[in-house]
């Protein structure tokens, strides 16, 4: 049976089918994060249309509870895209397998299938040095310059899930910029 996590915004619904077997470290830290509520009230953070939207920094979810002056958003956009889980923190793969989130809440990239950066598929996001935490991002096009397996560009990034409802949602949602925060819940559907 295949994982479903839903991405919730007001009224829109965004269901992404999650690569379970075929990126089990990759997805199995998502999944644990899903089921702890890490995601709960995060917004995305670097919304760039047409390409991609970025999602996945715990910093993103104090923004909702501040007055939205200019010295407030200048800190919020300074802070997005730099948090991650909690260190030290474990799960387990669908192998039984535990793994250990690193002393920065990390777990090195681990590549095993060859998904690519397609349109609607989500990747994660990594910290430059082959390490990935919570942070991920939606392809809102093909990208498949990111995918890890091309032997063109430096830059790899695994790809753990599609989006198989909910993509007009999406590209609604990622019309926007990121100066107005928004906020998704995100839960692991039955």
């Amino acid at each position: 049976m295949p994982v479903l996590v839903e991405f919730q915004e007001f009224f829109s619904s965004i269901v992404v089918e999650i690569f379970e077997d075929a990126e089990p470290v990759a997805a199995a830290n998502f999944l644990d994060l899903v089921k702890s509520g890490f995601y709960d009230k995060l917004s995305m953070h670097d919304i760039k249309p047409g390409y991609v939207a970025h999602f996945g920094c715990p910093f993103t979810k104090w923004a909702k509870d501040k007055e939205r002056d200019s010295s407030t958003l200048k800190q919020w956009q300074a802070l997005r895209g730099c948090g991650g889980p909690v260190p030290e923190t474990k799960f387990t793969d669908c192998s039984g397998k535990e793994h250990v989130r690193d002393a920065e809440g990390k777990i090195p990239a681990v590549f095993e299938s060859k998904t690519s950066n397609k349109k609607y598929t989500i990747a994660m996001a990594h910290d430059g040095d082959g390490k990935i935490g919570s942070q991920l991002f939606f392809n809102l096009r093909d990208n498949t310059h990111l995918d890890w397996f091309n032997t063109d560009c430096p830059d790899k990034h695994v790809v753990i899930g599609q989006v198989i409802s909910g993509a007009e949602e999406l590209d609604d949602i990622c019309k926007h910029t990121t100066w107005e925060p928004i906020f998704l819940k995100v839960k692991r559907r039955k």
